[in-house]
Formats: structure tokens, sequence, C-alpha cells
């Protein structure tokens, strides 16, 4: 990743939505607003360029030559140890809520939410991170597979984090506030991304699939004994 102080946020993120735009199919770029161990909020892009090396040299030049970055540590390293670059920073035994959704667009006004919310969250643990549905997966027909949500391309998912139960009311109100100062933009959901009490964002995160799921649901399953999860009814 490519790391910069927070408050640049606005640059970086109108920056990776020109790049992300025009980034080929080999290279998937995240941003994400996060605190290093015991650090201040930074802004970081997050690449994955799995292409020949050579080339992905030439293609990431673009990010690596952006701005004054605070740190630059973008460069080759095993699959595995890029599938594990935040696992430290999401520990098992924290406090979690999450948020999320889809964005047709990076827009400005997005982009000023994004600024405004990295700056107010209650606990350091908390961030950040746009996802991209990019390149392949979205020229895939919606209607495929039960995801449908293929020409939305940034995916934000708010994760706030915390140790101590008498801090949930505020750091759940931060995510909550902040994906409600998002939601004008955006649609669609994750079912990944879901929580308890997003029962009713199931559908709209199957989209016009639901109906066809809810079907095989019931061919298969239509005592629900699979229910510990964002539930697709038996179809009635």
């Amino acid at each position: 990743m490519v790391v910069y102080p927070v408050a640049k946020a606005k640059e970086v993120l109108r920056f990776y939505r020109e790049f992300s735009k025009a980034a080929p199919d080999e290279l998937t770029i995240y941003a994400g607003i996060l605190n290093p161990p015991g650090g201040e909020t930074v802004i970081a892009l997050i690449c994955c360029y799995c292409g020949p090396l050579d080339k992905g040299e030439a293609i990431i030049r673009p990010v690596k030559s952006f701005g004054s970055p605070l740190q630059d540590v973008l460069g080759p390293l095993p699959y595995a140890a890029q599938q594990s670059l935040t696992d430290a920073g999401f520990p098992a035994g924290s406090y979690y809520y999450t948020k999320g959704g889809f964005l047709a667009d990076l827009t400005d006004q997005t982009i000023e939410v994004f600024a405004e919310y990295a700056t107010t969250k209650p606990s350091p643990l908390s961030g950040v991170l746009v996802q991209t549905v990019c390149g392949a997966a979205s020229r895939v027909d919606s209607k495929a597979t039960a995801f449908p949500h293929r020409r939305l391309p940034y995916a934000p998912v708010i994760v706030s984090q915390w140790l101590d139960a008498a801090d949930s009311d505020k750091n759940v109100a931060w995510a909550r506030d902040f994906w409600r100062a998002l939601e004008p933009f955006a649609g669609g959901a994750y079912v990944n991304d879901l929580g308890r009490d997003d029962e009713d964002r199931i559908r709209i995160a199957y989209g016009a699939n639901y109906e066809r799921l809810a079907a095989l649901k019931k061919k298969y399953d239509p005592d629900n004994f699979f229910r510990l999860n964002p539930n697709i009814k038996p179809f009635v």
C-alpha cells in the first residue's frame, strides 16, 4: 500500500476514482481510511496486481508517484501475505459493527462524506475500506449468479471496532451516521456486510434474483434449517 495523511483524503480519493476507472483487469485497488498501530489516522491506496511483474511496475507507477506519501510499501510480495495485510488490524475479540453498500460513482459529494467521518470516529481501531467491483466481475450478467450488483463499481464497508462494551453506543452510532450520510448516493447491499439489524436489506442484496433464490430455498430447505445468516425465507 501507499499511505498518505488523512488531511489529504479528498485529493487521494479523487485520484483513486480516476485511476481505478482506467485500471486493467489484473489490478485491484482499494482505498482505506485506518489507523496504523499506535498512529494517527491515514488514508491508504492498497493494490494487488496479479499479472507479469515487469508490466505491473509500469502500471502502478502513477500510484507510487502521486502526492507526498507518508510511506510507500507497494512492491512484490507473496499472495498469501497480500491476503493477510489487514489481519492484525481486525483481530478476534474486539467488538465490531459494520455498514456497507455500493456506489455507482465516487462523486465529490461522497468524497466529502468520507473525509468528514474519517476524522470523527470515536475509536482509532475503526475504519472504512472502499472496495471495487470492476474488470471481469463487472462483465458477468447480473442474473448469472446470486450476486446482482455488477454495475456498481465501488463497495464501501464501514467497520466500527472497539474494546470496551461501555463504548458500544457511540461506536455503533458513528457507523450508522456514516452510512446514513452515504445512503442517498448508494444502491444495493453486499450480503457479507449485513448485520443483525439489516434484515430489511436482504432483498436488496440479491435484487431481482431474490425470488429465484427463495424458490430454491423452498425446494432444498423448506423448513429453513439453515437460518443463522442473512436469511432468505422459503418462497411461499
